[in-house]
């Protein structure tokens, strides 16, 4: 902000800032409901620090979950007033019909499980054995593997949909709920430092989800959410050799 301020002594003219929220950072929010509220809050200071519109870089296929994320983005450089929850509701009332707030209340339990931060390395309790040591992040770990086994009857009961685009936001569910399981299995082990075992959940939820790719490619980065789960890897020898 210090180099635009100065820049901008120079330059009248019209400029805007090039960032990277649909890079990784999709994948290091369970719920997808952290990165959509930071994404309202960022696009809305554009204008107070006089910048003029956003370029991302990052996948377009970066619906998994939601679309949330790419709404909230389009709507509030459209319209900076916008409200987020406003934006929240429009979208999830429209993706997942009468039963769109027990999706929202489940997104958003499994976003305060586990501090979004963590998972940027921002919280070790000790650098020197990782910077995902942590043992206090345990129990929000196993609370959302619980979250996400309550949800799971609720997923099933509402995969038959009249309307297409719900199919398909429930059908996203059910394959998100699978992988964000297993995030939450690698971090039980990731936060007390038996980084072994985090490898191998990693491995197991890599193969399980290259299955089940080509069906929802569409949606989803198959190759960003391996690359984003190798930062976590102990060993990343072992991904590079999956089957």
């Amino acid at each position: 902000m210090a180099f635009l301020k100065d820049w901008k002594r120079m330059w009248k003219g019209d400029c805007f800032c090039y960032e990277y929220h649909f890079w990784r950072h999709q994948f290091l929010d369970p719920g997808g409901i952290a990165l959509a509220r930071r994404l309202h809050e960022d696009v809305r200071a554009l204008k107070v620090m006089g910048i003029h519109g956003m370029a991302e870089d990052g996948s377009q296929r970066s619906y998994f979950p939601t679309g949330l994320c790419f709404n909230v983005y389009g709507e509030t450089l459209f319209d900076p007033t916008v409200e987020y929850d406003e934006l929240l509701k429009d979208y999830f009332s429209h993706a997942y019909g009468e039963s769109w707030t027990l999706v929202r209340d489940y997104l958003d339990s499994l976003k305060n499980a586990v501090p979004y931060a963590y998972y940027f390395g921002l919280l070790s309790k000790d650098t020197e054995r990782g910077k995902y040591y942590n043992p206090d992040m345990l129990s929000g770990a196993r609370l959302m593997k619980k979250i996400i086994e309550d949800f799971t009857p609720v997923i099933e009961k509402n995969l038959d949909q009249e309307q297409r685009a719900s199919a398909v936001a429930w059908q996203l569910l059910k394959l998100h709920s699978l992988s964000a399981y297993k995030f939450a299995e690698m971090t039980e082990y990731k936060c007390v430092g038996e980084d072994d075992k985090a490898d191998e959940v990693i491995i197991e939820s890599v193969k399980e989800m290259s299955k089940k790719e080509k069906y929802y490619e569409r949606y989803y980065d198959h190759f960003l959410y391996f690359r984003t789960l190798k930062n976590f890897m102990n060993n990343k020898d072992l991904l590079d050799n999956v089957p």
